[in-house]
């Protein structure tokens, strides 16, 4: 929720000076949500990354496999021709 409030007792002597104040505020809070929304976004996109990386890391790991299995057929096949050691 990006609902926000906060409470501040500051001393203004006129209008200016209590509008200076609230601008203060206002971007404090401003700060704060920006913040706020930095961190959630940077989370979610933290998230997907690591999905992406473990999505990415099956497929090598299924590639790998499949290589060693291709590797290893072509090894017997070549030694079972040939029966004299190396």
């Amino acid at each position: 929720s990006l609902t926000r409030q906060s409470d501040r007792t500051e001393a203004a002597k006129d209008d200016a000076a209590h509008v200076i104040n609230m601008g203060r505020q206002i971007e404090d809070m401003e700060l704060k949500i920006r913040d706020a929304l930095v961190n959630v976004y940077i989370g979610k996109m933290r998230e997907v990354f690591n999905n992406l990386r473990k999505y990415q890391g099956a497929s090598a790991e299924t590639e790998r496999r499949e290589i060693q299995a291709n590797l290893a057929a072509a090894l017997t096949a070549r030694n079972s021709g040939n029966t004299a050691p190396q």
